[in-house]
């Protein structure tokens, strides 16, 4: 038979004492198992035979520190640490790597002890805990508890949707468990070692199961704290591309969509920050085109005062945010940024010909396109070099904090402006990534936002020098003189002659020629038309995109006939003086908008790139432009506006203007002209 007592006091220890002398005298026939589960009363005298009840209880980590969890790795636009803590009722971010490893070791000694860790600190700074594997040393485990560990084997990938701040499990007796557990970073630590991490170790007491039966008391342990500092470094950027070129709107909102990877219906991904290249224009009508203006640059021995852009160049703000408790004074920050163009002479970057005189002027070549970041507006910067001598902020190097945080009143924040230069074929046009890097002795943190680069450029023979199938690469034709002759005062633009002769001998002037209006589209009635090209590069990421041309338009549907046959004569309206269409002169061209499946494009009227011409592939829209009004003394712009995500955000637009010059030919000199 076997008998069981449990005790409870003191007083049935005694009690226990006193059957068990009796108790030689008893012929017992089973053995006797007896517990103790509680300590004496505190006062009472020490039990008789005390042996210790010899548990432990170590904690550690893999470093003291880790960064706040605000990447995206799975896409939902939620950042991670919102996904995995269950704010979001969405599913557990698998294969999480941003996280810090626990380590925690019981051991137990004559009965199954329990350990505890907890955050004591700073639970506001850290989510935990995060289980991964436990392992108990040299137990044979049953077919249920093989099981248990199977489940825990998904290290790192599964977590309680409730926030915990206690984690538990136990130590079989005489028996050491190793449990790893994980946390990750929600917000910023205020100070140092403000994230403090508790583990304790508890037996009860009772009485040892060997043939002695001696008792022992309760064990409690803890481990020595585990403190904790939590990192962070903020990069923003306009990334839902609201506020224009305003350090403004930098929200959470904003900040879970800056480096989204998600992909809508159509498979295209967010865009970022779209940057429009700012390498075609020439602002402030000099003869230096803007990727080489603003800024010292240095070539043949001389320092070139290039200090001068107008105040409607504008380059894009870029915020950085060194947090609490970085040290201002002794973190470092770098910069990673592909591909780069250097605001500096070389075979890769700007190239220079000519010697600087009225009759050699300088030239200017880009000969990369990138991106640029500079810790100063595009009208305040005054050299190229490299911070902390110049301006430039390059890439992958480490820069020193303070050399580029230089607004006392905010120590933790830089303000940068990124440039987007390029040439045609636009080669570094794309969706990029812009990484920052802050790091303090072995302390390092991340952040990543998105940019568009797009390649938006406006071009016409605007220093006529092709005669023919404009552009001719042979002749250098879109390049760096060209871009300037664009829009530079003094020069009246690309040459375009007034379409009035009747070149085809049909009794009709050629603005009222070739037009499917009133019986007159027939093929080859006019001479060709000047070209005018559109070059977007990666068009198709911008199914949204808008363009409006603006421009002295003369609607060839409302163009009036007078009579019939050989004494017909036709009215224009308004006396406008131009007119773009999306057919060269030599073709039938329909008089309605190409909004209307016509071949003209009106004034400052909302058009898709489809509507102009546009196909999937190209890189390029090309146009024609048509003069109708003769003898004109005077130039006339054309402004085309480029919007990429749509005119209803009105403050993502990009605009280039270039001149046409109208030019008369009388039916006298016909013949010379041909």
């Amino acid at each position: 038979m076997l008998f069981t007592f449990t005790t409870s006091s003191h007083l049935a220890m005694k009690s226990i004492r006193a059957y068990l002398v009796a108790a030689a005298v008893v012929i017992i026939a089973s053995p006797v198992t007896i517990t103790h589960a509680d300590e004496p009363p505190l006062g009472d005298p020490p039990l008789v035979n005390e042996v210790p009840n010899n548990c432990g209880i170590s904690i550690s980590a893999d470093q003291n520190w880790l960064s706040v969890n605000d990447n995206d790795d799975n896409n939902d636009e939620i950042w991670d640490f919102e996904t995995e803590s269950g704010a979001s009722g969405a599913e557990p971010v698998v294969g999480e790597k941003d996280t810090l490893k626990i380590t925690v070791t019981g051991t137990a000694d004559k009965s199954d002890a329990t350990v505890t860790v907890s955050i004591e600190t700073g639970s506001d700074k850290i989510d935990g805990f995060w289980e991964g594997t436990l392992t108990i040393s040299g137990q044979t485990l049953t077919s249920r508890q093989l099981e248990e560990l199977a489940q825990k084997e998904l290290e790192g990938q599964k977590k309680d949707s409730s926030k915990k701040t206690t984690f538990t499990f136990t130590v079989p007796i005489g028996r050491s468990a190793t449990q790893t557990l994980y946390i990750e970073g929600i917000k910023h630590s205020d100070s140092l070692k403000d994230v403090k991490i508790n583990a304790r170790v508890e037996a009860p007491a009772g009485i040892t199961p060997d043939p002695d039966n001696r008792p022992f008391r309760a064990s409690s342990l803890a481990a020595t704290p585990l403190e904790i500092t939590v990192y962070q470094v903020d990069l923003d950027v306009d990334s839902n591309n609201d506020n224009a070129f305003d350090f403004a709107g930098f929200d959470d909102a904003e900040d879970k969509i800056e480096a989204s990877e998600k992909e809508d219906a159509n498979g295209s991904k967010r865009p970022g920050k779209i940057v429009i290249s700012s390498s075609q224009t020439n602002s402030d009508g000099d003869d230096v085109p803007d990727f080489a203006d603003g800024f010292n640059l240095p070539f043949t021995g001389t320092v070139n005062e290039l200090e001068h852009v107008s105040e409607t160049l504008k380059f894009v703000p870029v915020q950085v945010e060194l947090k609490a408790p970085f040290d201002t004074a002794s973190a470092k920050v770098k910069f990673t940024y592909d591909p780069v163009s250097k605001p500096e002479l070389s075979e890769d970057d700007i190239g220079v010909t000519g010697a600087g005189t009225p009759e050699d002027p300088y030239v200017f070549n880009l000969n990369k396109g990138g991106m640029r970041l500079w810790k100063k507006k595009a009208t305040e910067r005054t050299s190229g070099f490299a911070v902390p001598s110049g301006d430039f902020v390059p890439a992958d190097t480490e820069i020193n904090w303070s050399d580029i945080a230089t607004d006392i009143s905010t120590p933790r924040k830089a303000k940068l402006y990124l440039e987007y230069v390029d040439m045609t074929p636009a080669e570094a046009a794309g969706r990029k990534n812009i990484t920052v890097t802050a790091t303090q002795e072995d302390v390092k943190s991340e952040d990543k936002v998105i940019a568009s680069l797009v390649f938006f450029d406006v071009d016409v023979d605007a220093d006529n020098t092709t005669v023919d199938n404009y552009p001719d690469q042979s002749q250098s034709d879109r390049g760096s003189a060209e871009e300037v002759a664009e829009d530079k005062e003094g020069h009246p633009g690309v040459r375009v002659y007034a379409n009035l002769i009747d070149a085809d001998t049909d009794g009709i002037p050629g603005y009222a020629d070739g037009i499917d209006k009133f019986g007159n589209g027939q093929a080859n009635s006019c001479w060709k038309f000047e070209p005018l090209i559109i070059e977007v590069a990666s068009l198709q990421k911008f199914p949204n995109s808008k363009f409006k041309l603006k421009y002295s338009a003369s609607d060839p549907d409302q163009m009036t006939q007078q009579g019939s046959g050989a004494d017909a004569t036709y009215l224009l309206p308004e006396d406008k003086v131009l007119r773009i269409w999306k057919k060269d002169g030599d073709e039938v061209r329909k008089p309605q908008g190409a909004d209307q499946d016509g071949d003209f494009i009106a004034d400052d009227q909302e058009y898709s790139a489809e509507e102009l011409g546009w196909q999937e592939g190209e890189t390029t829209i090309r146009l024609y432009i048509e003069v109708v009004i003769a003898e004109l003394e005077q130039s006339f712009p054309i402004e085309v506006e480029f919007y990429p995500i749509g005119t209803s955000r009105p403050e993502c637009i990009v605009t280039e203007k270039v001149k046409v010059d109208p030019y008369y030919i009388s039916q006298e000199n016909l013949e010379t002209y041909n």
